[in-house]
């Protein structure tokens, strides 16, 4: 690594990066393919005007509406993007002309994207932020079904399900695949494997940003996609991003990230508030993730802190012997410490008058509030008001959102709500955070 670039060996070859004075990524190669060269440009407002042979435009609103192609010896291809009022992408017509349409509920989330020259549709139904389940129809009948089971923005299982016949002479019959993945610190699935312990997918080779590599077949290196099932792929590049074959891009909860550039389409809904640079996805992929397409979060710096601390506090619990609650207590004080250390905020214990009385919240991020929970916590008197004068909070409009971070406990190894206290804070949409 030095000021002007960066550098990434693996196994088939090694990848450079090139960035400008703002930190803006110019150049990029990967092995033997040079992915774009020394004229990546960009204009006011943080858009990417241009990448290697890929000229991009943007409406008034500053969104991206065509992406354009250059090939020596072939016409220029051209993609064009479509969108409504709330910065939602509700077409994608491809240089075929190859039309997509894109449907979302009142929250924003994306419940349906069809293409009726292909007679293809596909319907999603949400857990929160995640997807818990993808339908896929062809020729308006259903062609599969895959549910979706995450630790916050980490694939833990998926069910695949699909109607399969297995020999002319016996009846079509829907068959279902668990497997279960492994991912790393970034979110991405590395592995799949079933109930036998036997692998079933694997991804392909990407860049650092998240592209696809193709490598050339006379290079004679093995074959680069790794699929050993490709019904099995649940489509995650990093956390919270959902690819979209048709395009190439990934569906980022309130973004469209493209992997080619590290950059987004639209500038960030949360303006500067999430970065200075408002298209970027983040400036380190090995170390930062963007689940929601809003904001960057350290999560493996995050991971390795709080796993520090409460190791130290499980030798203290130890040696000293306190009392669980207590030992709770002062891993929850550091963990809520490492919190606003990492959103950068000195605002911690900030008490906010409701109706019946004061609540403090732990950490206050902008119009954010972080509530530190450690090990398994359930329904008691306490948390039950607390999670009422939290409604009351975010009624009143004292903050936009508050959330509920959960430590595992270093004395007992549990973390997490109980049943009835998860449906109670997801009933009220307050999202549940597993550190």
């Amino acid at each position: 690594m030095t000021a002007s670039g960066t550098g990434l060996g693996y196994g088939e070859g090694d990848e450079t990066y090139g960035y400008d004075s703002c930190g803006y990524l110019k150049a990029q190669s990967a092995g033997r393919h040079r992915i774009s060269e020394e004229t990546d440009q960009y204009a006011g407002g943080h858009r990417l005007k241009q990448a290697g042979n890929t000229q991009y435009d943007y409406d008034a609103a500053g969104r991206m509406v065509s992406r354009t192609r250059h090939r020596d010896g072939y016409r220029r291809e051209t993609e064009r993007f479509r969108w409504d009022s709330r910065d939602q992408l509700t077409g994608y017509c491809s240089a075929l002309g190859v039309q997509w349409e894109y449907r979302h509920d009142a929250s924003g989330r994306r419940t349906e994207k069809r293409c009726d020259r292909k007679k293809i549709r596909f319907t999603y139904l949400w857990d929160g932020d995640s997807i818990a389940e993808m339908r896929e129809y062809r020729d308006d009948k259903l062609y599969s079904v895959r549910h979706l089971v995450f630790n916050g923005f980490e694939l833990l299982s998926q069910q695949f399900s699909r109607e399969r016949q297995p020999h002319p002479s016996v009846a079509p019959q829907w068959v279902t695949r668990t497997s279960h993945a492994v991912s790393d610190l970034t979110g991405r699935p590395v592995m799949l494997f079933n109930s036998e312990g036997k692998t079933v997918w694997r991804p392909g080779q990407t860049s650092l940003w998240g592209l696809a590599l193709s490598l050339p077949a006379d290079t004679g290196y093995p074959d680069p996609r790794g699929e050993l099932d490709p019904e099995a792929d649940p489509g995650l590049l990093y956390a919270g991003q959902w690819q979209d074959a048709e395009s190439g891009l990934c569906y980022n909860r309130f973004r469209y990230y493209e992997p080619e550039t590290g950059m987004y389409l639209v500038s960030d809904p949360l303006g500067l508030a999430g970065g200075e640079q408002t298209y970027r996805y983040v400036p380190n992929p090995c170390g930062y993730v963007d689940p929601l397409g809003l904001a960057t979060c350290p999560i493996i710096r995050q991971r390795v802190l709080a796993n520090l601390e409460a190791s130290r506090a499980a030798r203290v619990t130890s040696n000293f012997g306190k009392p669980l609650v207590q030992g709770n207590k002062t891993i929850g004080d550091k963990v809520r410490d490492i919190i606003a250390k990492e959103r950068g905020t000195t605002l911690i214990e900030q008490n906010y008058r409701v109706t019946g009385g004061l609540r403090r919240i732990d950490v206050v991020d902008g119009v954010t509030g972080i509530e530190s929970k450690v090990g398994r916590t359930g329904i008691t008197a306490r948390v039950r008001q607390e999670v009422a004068r939290d409604i009351k909070i975010l009624r009143s409009g004292q903050l936009d959102q508050i959330e509920w971070v959960f430590t595992r406990s270093p004395t007992t190894g549990k973390i997490g709500p109980t049943k009835p206290l998860e449906d109670l804070l997801n009933k009220h949409g307050i999202p549940i955070i597993y550190r």
